[in-house]
């Protein structure tokens, strides 16, 4: 039998569904080699920066499972996702399932279909160990940056520093700066309501003689302006003229695009919409979700004009419509569209990825159609005032929808400040050249620029692919780990603000590093990771030059990082006092601090955590037997085992301690197991079931009889 390995296990129910019985289908579940959280694992001695990767905690069982099925396959294909990390993916598991890098073993499918993934498995290639290396330093990057930069502005209270992540922090900082340093500026609109039924908006022309509405800049301008044309009631026209205009349709979604799409039209947060893709990319009804290509493959363009001349022959595009990449896309993916004509029946019942499907399938559909079009109207009318003042009175009428019938565009990307929506009429204005048009009404009305508006996570998004930093897979990430540490927070609206911590760790590397904050920094390294990933350059002669810079600026902040905890002795948080014994998993400098609930110690290197103020219990550990700690925290008393570090609160240990009584043990790691509950979205209540007391580390379960936790208030 033939072993298929992907990524995620939610694949595998759509996989069987067309691979036949010599096919066995299993999962990585991601990523299962990392390097090590508490050590640095990379060479930075010897100068060829060796990375040392091991099995993360969490995927031990997973790899166990997979080693044992590989060794009874008789061909083992790797079918991780299509992209740098799912290449890296399909390397680790080369190396810990003992296969050849150079054998044609990866497969690559951009679509969970059985034509897309038939086609794969008839032309496996080897791993491609140009994307491994470019992944490899994109890694060695960031593990450099954060570990060798944190540590410098932790002692400044700040959390921890990243390639990516500070950065887009400085993008909201610099546009909260920029609301707040924003002065107002008024200005007044002018309109011209006719008796002929005409309203013409104040207009001058440009460089090259056409007519443009504008604003009168200062009230000293409209007070002289005003009087004027009060007494230049009669306009003349000196100019009709008609014309046709279209407005194309916009490219199919890439990464950016849908979850900006989504948050402004759905509602949904990054991390929804992030979800909800993934959701249907692993039942087959949508291509390959990181992308940041318009491309449309020619079976997508052949889906297309199925779809339309089935359904909507009369706005369908004459020929297929070719979107080219920009230059930094990834050249082997194509756009987020549809992988049949419409699956809308099998997601019945599930709202949020009906509602997300059905956008992706419009805008892909209306890709592909003719331009709405419309015949357009512009009227330029003059005051015989000194010096003369014009209007304008624009109308158009809709007479094609084109791709509006699928997919409505109400997109403010191109929308200035102050701009109004533009009406749609029904009927052209009888008017010719010449006409005289009289003024019964002149409206004015005052108003202020507005200063920039905040970034929400859909928008801080779209910015940071602009300014050419992260890849489509991270782009949620990115924007989501700054708010997780505290550096910005979303109000009510969902509107992003940063925080004092943010704005002083901002402002701290200006001071002392601003590369670090630039977008170029980052922007720089991933077109180099590119270079890298087509053999233009190599691992180990990258990293070389970019640790030289790297160390020299790191050094020379470092001398600013000092003067500045100098100058500033308040803002230096760092430990008066270091602990005699190094911390015993890493050999590391332990630092003693005072908090809430007592004096504790936390390693520099690993952040081991200890308690130094407790009292022995009498309580026995349920999974070593050793006398446990009693501590003291944010969530009241809880107990603690020395030896095996087992952490749970008084009332859980009793669950625990009955459990383990009553011969209850983990089916997988035969540790003690507790009593837990949830909430049964279905029948209502809450029902339990029995986990293991070492979650998250092992996630065995065990089914208890169902029982209903009556609320208070309900009847006997």
């Amino acid at each position: 039998m033939k072993l298929l390995i992907v990524e995620s296990p939610n694949k595998i129910k759509k996989l069987r569904t067309f691979l036949d019985n010599s096919w066995n289908v299993a999962a990585s579940v991601g990523h299962v080699c990392d390097l090590p959280e508490n050590d640095m694992a990379i060479d930075l001695q010897s100068g060829n920066f060796e990375q040392k990767y091991q099995v993360s905690k969490s995927k031990a069982d997973v790899v166990a499972k997979l080693k044992a099925q590989a060794q009874k396959a008789e061909a083992v294909y790797l079918a991780s996702d299509p992209d740098r990390e799912g290449e890296a993916i399909s390397w680790h598991l080369c190396r810990l399932l003992k296969l050849s890098t150079d054998n044609p073993n990866r497969v690559c499918f951009h679509s969970i279909t059985k034509e897309e993934v038939t086609k794969a498995l008839k032309d496996p290639r080897p791993v491609d160990m140009n994307l491994v290396d470019a992944y490899r330093t994109r890694r060695a990057v960031d593990r450099i940056f954060g570990y060798q930069l944190s540590p410098e502005i932790q002692r400044f209270g700040m959390r921890s520093a990243g390639r990516c992540q500070t950065p887009c922090l400085n993008v909201v900082v610099q546009r909260e700066e920029a609301i707040q340093n924003f002065k107002p500026r008024k200005y007044f609109s002018l309109k011209a309501v006719y008796k002929e039924g005409i309203t013409a908006e104040y207009a001058l022309p440009d460089k090259e003689g056409k007519y443009k509405t504008t604003k009168v800049d200062t009230e000293e301008n409209m007070n002289i302006l005003l009087p004027l044309l009060e007494t230049h009631r009669e306009h003349k026209v000196i100019s009709v003229n008609e014309y046709t205009e279209d407005k194309k349709p916009r490219p199919p979604f890439i990464t950016s695009t849908i979850i900006t799409d989504a948050a402004a039209k759905l509602k949904f947060k990054p991390a929804k919409t992030t979800e909800l893709l993934q959701s249907l990319f692993h039942k087959g009804l949508i291509t390959y979700i990181r992308t940041d290509s318009i491309v449309i493959s020619e079976e997508g363009l052949a889906l297309a004009q199925q779809v339309l001349s089935a359904s909507y022959p009369d706005i369908k595009a004459d020929k297929p419509v070719i979107y080219n990449a920009k230059k930094s896309a990834q050249g082997a993916h194509e756009c987020i569209r549809p992988t049949h004509g419409d699956d809308s029946r099998e997601l019945q019942g599930n709202r949020d990825e009906l509602a997300l499907y059905t956008l992706i399938r419009n805008r892909f559909l209306a890709s592909q159609c003719k331009p709405q079009v419309f015949k357009r109207q512009d009227i330029v009318l003059s005051a015989e005032t000194d010096p003369a003042a014009f209007f304008l009175a624009r109308n158009r009428i809709e007479v094609f929808p084109g791709f509006t019938k699928i997919y409505f565009d109400d997109s403010q990307d191109n929308k200035k400040d102050g701009e109004e929506e533009e009406e749609v009429g029904e009927t052209f204005l009888e008017i010719s050249e010449g006409s005289i048009c009289n003024a019964d009404k002149y409206i004015t009305a005052a108003q202020e620029t507005k200063p920039p508006q905040r970034f929400k996570l859909a928008t801080l998004s779209k910015e940071i692919e602009r300014l050419g930093f992260g890849r489509p897979s991270t782009f949620s990430a990115i924007v989501q780990i700054p708010l997780d540490r505290g550096y910005y927070e979303e109000d009510k609206k969902g509107f992003l603000h940063p925080t004092e911590t943010g704005m002083s760790c901002i402002h701290l590397l200006r001071k002392t590093m601003p590369e670090a904050i630039i977008p170029d920094f980052t922007k720089t390294l991933e077109e180099n990771l590119d270079v890298i990933a087509e053999a233009g350059n190599s691992y180990k002669t990258f990293m070389g030059s970019w640790f030289a810079e790297w160390t020299a600026l790191l050094q020379k902040a470092k001398k600013f990082f000092v003067t500045v905890a100098k100058e500033n002795p308040s803002l230096d948080k760092r430990p008066k006092e270091i602990m005699a014994e190094p911390c015993p998993n890493c050999k590391g400098a332990v630092h003693l601090y005072t908090g809430r609930f007592g004096k504790y110690t936390v390693c520099s290197s690993c952040d081991r955590k200890q308690n130094l103020e407790f009292t022995v219990s009498s309580e026995p550990c349920p999974r070593c037997k050793e006398k446990m700690n009693e501590h003291k925290g944010k969530f009241g008393k809880y107990l603690k085992c020395p030896k095996c570090q087992l952490t749970v609160g008084e009332e859980n240990l009793k669950k625990l301690r009955a459990a383990s009584e009553a011969g209850l043990v983990c089916p997988l790691c035969k540790a003690p197991m507790i009593e837990r509950s949830y909430k049964d979205k279905n029948g209502g209540g809450t029902k339990t079931f029995y986990g293991c007391s070492r979650y998250p580390e092992c996630r065995g379960t065990r089914q208890a009889e169902a029982v209903t936790i009556k609320k208070e208030g309900d009847k006997k």
